[in-house]
């Protein structure tokens, strides 16, 4: 078997139209964290990941943190760029924040961190959607919403 060389230019590569061609992309883990952030390695950092419920003292109230998580794609994806979008709010009615990024991996499993800050107004819970880049929903984390105990 020959191997075929090409040529090493200082050219950026062309922009690629994100996820026309994914094939099949799958949601590995989802969470939502304090914070969480990718290394320049392209490693996800994360601290006081999994929340199941958010507390607060008096409504309304600011609840800030980060929804993140790992994809998985075909090897043969594995550089493609992948479009992402979130949203986060009360489930069944519009979102109250929302963001889209394309994450271009190195791995099959290529990690995504959306910061976010929404106002809650209710003990309603809170509905974190990850969406596909049709919008078809790949996953969601429900939090529920409680009022903290008075000291």
């Amino acid at each position: 078997m020959t191997r075929r060389r090409t040529a090493r230019t200082n050219r950026s590569p062309p922009e690629v139209a994100p996820c026309a061609r994914m094939r099949a992309m799958r949601v590995q883990s989802v969470f939502v964290a304090n914070h969480a952030e990718i290394t320049p390695k392209g490693l996800l950092s994360v601290t006081g990941g999994g929340w199941e419920f958010f507390k607060v003292r008096s409504l309304p109230a600011n609840m800030r943190g980060v929804f993140a998580g790992f994809i998985d794609v075909e090897p043969s994806e594995v550089a493609s760029p992948v479009q992402l979008r979130f949203t986060v709010g009360p489930d069944g009615l519009e979102p109250r924040a929302l963001g889209s990024r394309v994450i271009r991996g190195k791995v099959r499993q290529p990690a995504f961190a959306f910061p976010f800050v929404v106002v809650i107004d209710s003990l309603d819970p809170i509905a974190c959607r990850l969406l596909g880049p049709e919008g078809d929903e790949l996953a969601v984390v429900e939090l529920e919403i409680r009022m903290r105990e008075k000291e």
